[in-house]
């Protein structure tokens, strides 16, 4: 029987103050944060910008598995967190299997996105965030 590739999720921790990812990283995983709460943010004229705080049951990071882009925003641990990682195996494996509608779609609304994100940042660099809350 084939494996699947959610067969073995694993699982991230930091400590408060630890950097996730940088803005203009490249996107590796996503992340599903189980607990703790997590600080996006940007860089506006070389200063931190938050742009919001996650919590427990927040997804985040897809963007860049699903357009191939570089991170739009930075993620840093704002208390101790345990997450939950998700690899671009992953997503393909899922999109592999979708609807070629749904992917469609799912394509669409990430480059929207962007698109909109970038015309709304007030500084020339493209940025793009959203997340997805699980039940």
């Amino acid at each position: 029987m084939k494996q699947s590739p959610f067969d073995r999720l694993r699982k991230r921790t930091l400590r408060a103050g630890e950097t996730l990812f940088k803005e203009g990283d490249q996107g590796d995983y996503a992340y599903i944060l189980e607990e703790g709460e997590i600080e996006i943010q940007t860089v506006i004229q070389g200063e931190p910008v938050r742009l919001t705080t996650l919590y427990a049951g927040s997804l985040f990071g897809e963007l860049a598995l699903i357009d191939g882009r570089t991170r739009s925003a930075g993620a840093i641990a704002k208390t101790d967190v345990i997450l939950t990682i998700i690899t671009p195996e992953q997503v393909e494996y899922r999109l592999e299997s979708a609807d070629p509608v749904v992917r469609m779609l799912l394509l669409s609304v990430t480059r929207y996105f962007r698109a909109e994100a970038s015309r709304n940042r007030p500084t020339a660099e493209p940025v793009s965030y959203t997340h997805l809350t699980l039940p």
